[in-house]
């Protein structure tokens, strides 16, 4: 059968038989080459296909194709409760990014997050769980303070409740299949379909995706189906009030954005905004040559200031003035208790007079 299925000799064909040149043993030995097969999977010992299955994020159309019967997707609408918040930054962070050497995008990514949790986590007393890539989520959890139990990664969290008591879940990352397994799993869903399943894949406005139309709804259906199980693990539909952050590409399902974000400030790594920072700094530049002008005995002035804190013009300008606002409103208040104090003096002295005079 599957020979039949191979128009030409030396050409790929549909199903389930495949050569692969893969670790079978783990990554930490040598890849070898193996005959793959891929079985469908039956869940009675009897062989008979399955006639219900529970599953959130079912397919029609892959679900045919894998029990090779008619399927009829019977779901409900579900409310979000009043009170749930899902913060969606639509970035791509995929794997290949997240894990570079360099490190760049999960510098990015943990500034991001520690960003956003200033706002939604301000006095860090709300349990806060990460899902996000294997590859990167010791190094995210640690710079984070998530302790490990509250760490997950992608593939490996369907089913779980360990963070059914997070107040807050945060996934990072976009989930895809190696295009090796979307492949095999894919030629093993068209068995039946005579064309061959095209694995090329090609580069359009910024976004890679497969030029064979099957290859890519498969993918997009595997990512959005992780992305829907993992945003859940902290049950939002269960406990009213739950925050889940997503900063990924993809549909998940019951879950309505309540807050998009189509850009944040540029961020330092501590996940300060840059321009905060900056303006401290130059602050703490300009006080400093202010106190060393007036011990010199010297009369700061706007230029002064600027030479010797090496800021802008339009920088010194802005804290000088703000400088002797403060120091008016610091001399108005000093008049205003000295007023008060006098006030205070002249009214002690009049009851003490009062007093005098009922004695005498």
């Amino acid at each position: 059968m599957e020979q039949a299925n191979q128009s030409d000799p030396g050409e790929d064909w549909n199903g389930c038989v495949r050569l692969a040149y893969v670790h079978p043993h783990g990554k930490q030995h040598k890849k070898e080459w193996v005959l793959g097969v891929t079985e469908r999977r039956h869940m009675h010992q009897d062989a008979s296909p399955a006639r219900v299955l529970l599953d959130a994020t079912a397919d029609v159309e892959t679900l045919h194709r894998l029990f090779g019967v008619p399927v009829q997707v019977v779901s409900d609408e579900v409310m979000p409760p009043p009170y749930l918040r899902h913060v969606h930054y639509p970035l791509r962070y995929d794997l290949t990014s997240m894990r570079a050497q360099h490190g760049r995008d999960r510098t990015r990514a943990i500034a991001q997050v520690r960003y956003l949790l200033r706002d939604l986590n301000p006095d860090g007393t709300k349990r806060v769980a990460l899902i996000t890539f294997d590859d990167c989520i010791k190094e995210m959890g640690e710079a984070l303070g998530i302790s490990e139990e509250r760490r997950g990664y992608f593939w490996a969290e369907r089913g779980s409740n360990k963070k059914a008591d997070c107040d807050i879940l945060v996934v990072v990352g976009t989930p895809v299949l190696p295009p090796d397994e979307v492949a095999r799993l894919a030629r093993a869903l068209y068995q039946d379909d005579p064309t061959p399943i095209d694995a090329h894949s090609v580069v359009e406005e910024g976004r890679r995706h497969y030029v064979d139309a099957r290859m890519q709804r498969l993918t997009e259906v595997l990512t959005n189906a992780e992305l829907t199980q993992v945003a859940h693990r902290n049950r939002p539909l269960w406990h009213d009030g739950r925050v889940v952050v997503t900063l990924c590409q993809g549909d998940i399902a019951f879950l309505p954005v309540t807050e998009r974000i189509d850009s944040l400030p540029q961020l330092e790594d501590d996940g300060t905004r840059s321009d905060v920072q900056r303006q401290a700094e130059r602050d703490e530049k300009l006080a400093r040559a202010y106190a060393d002008l007036l011990a010199r005995g010297e009369k700061p002035t706007v230029a002064r200031l600027r030479m010797a804190a090496g800021v802008g013009q339009y920088h010194a300008i802005t804290w000088f003035k703000q400088q002797q606002a403060d120091a008016r409103d610091d001399a108005a208040a000093d008049a205003a208790r000295r007023g008060e104090d006098e006030q205070w003096v002249e009214g002690v002295e009049g009851v003490e007079a009062d007093v005098e005079v009922s004695r005498a």
